[in-house]
């Protein structure tokens, strides 16, 4: 089953109305939960790649979990600083699933600079992916010790005429805590890619074998999906990193810090993509000028809800 559209928001609230109309109720370690089956979401627009769930997304939480994952670390300090449950899913303060550290895990092969570096080379590759997966992850399942197994199996990058096309392949993925966060790292790093190559952007496909929305979760799911904003949110364009920015966050780099200040400081280089990131790491508000405006468009939203709740 797919949907698509021009949008992270757009095709976030169609793969809600699908899953709806056609999820089936099954039983899961969590609860019930109303599932897809073999689901695929196309955004033709991946530099519009935050689905603000009715203004209930964390665009805190985005932007910090987008610069761990570049940074290459497993520990999860950075992401309970925002999302203090985050813990629940640590073992000693270490997410055994962590992507950025599991692209670089063998200390002389970085997966997402190797696939830039072949995408550099050889412009028709169909071999540029990027796992997180691995087959020792099928024995940590069986033994249960491990809290955090990773929900994404693969990224595949693919020049198409002059863009960049990023697919994403899923395990399992949840519509409500997990679809936005993920299209919005994925997508922001397929525009990283796209940057550090001089390529366009192209389009973004995310597949998951099982998107689901838990019980508990649907009712907020469904209103979320009713924003009155869903139909002014289309073809926003975003500022791109620039070319050398992109190519050190691609090769691993690690910017995230522990206060204002630093980030601050961080925030004085010439980049605006850097900047929008880094300040929505930190918290800022959207008086900043320099705030994207889907940023902005999420603060309306929670305006709204908080209004009307």
């Amino acid at each position: 089953m797919t949907v698509h559209d021009y949008g992270a928001y757009i095709c976030w609230v169609k793969a809600i109305e699908l899953l709806a109309a056609n999820g089936e109720m099954h039983d899961s370690r969590n609860g019930q939960m109303k599932e897809i089956r073999g689901f695929q979401l196309v955004n033709l627009n991946p530099r519009d790649s935050l689905a603000t769930r009715g203004g209930k997304v964390s665009i805190r939480y985005a932007t910090t979990e987008l610069l761990w994952y570049l940074s290459r670390r497993d520990d999860v300090e950075p992401l309970v600083k925002v999302a203090p449950q985050y813990a629940n899913f640590a073992n000693d303060g270490v997410a055994k699933g962590a992507y950025g550290k599991r692209w670089a895990s063998n200390a002389t092969i970085d997966q997402l600079a190797l696939a830039m570096r072949l995408l550099d080379e050889k412009q028709n590759t169909r071999q540029a992916i990027v796992t997180m997966w691995q087959a020792d992850d099928l024995i940590e399942s069986v033994k249960g010790e491990w809290r955090d197994i990773p929900c994404t199996i693969s990224l595949q990058f693919l020049v198409r005429n002059g863009d960049l096309d990023l697919i994403a392949t899923m395990r399992s993925n949840d519509a409500w805590l997990g679809l936005p966060y993920d299209m919005f790292c994925f997508c922001e790093i397929q525009v990283l890619m796209a940057a550090a190559l001089n390529l366009g952007v192209g389009k973004y496909v995310h597949q998951a074998g099982s998107l689901h929305v838990y019980e508990k979760d649907f009712a907020k799911t469904m209103s979320a999906a009713r924003s009155p904003f869903y139909g002014h949110v289309r073809n926003i364009a975003h500022t791109v990193p620039r070319r050398e920015t992109a190519a050190k966050l691609v090769e691993g780099a690690d910017l995230l810090v522990n206060d204002a200040k630093a980030a601050m400081a961080l925030m004085a280089v010439d980049d605006l993509w850097l900047r929008d990131i880094l300040a929505g790491a930190i918290g800022m508000k959207c008086e900043n000028d320099f705030i994207r405006d889907d940023f902005r468009r999420a603060i309306r939203h929670k305006e709204y809800n908080d209004a009307n709740s």
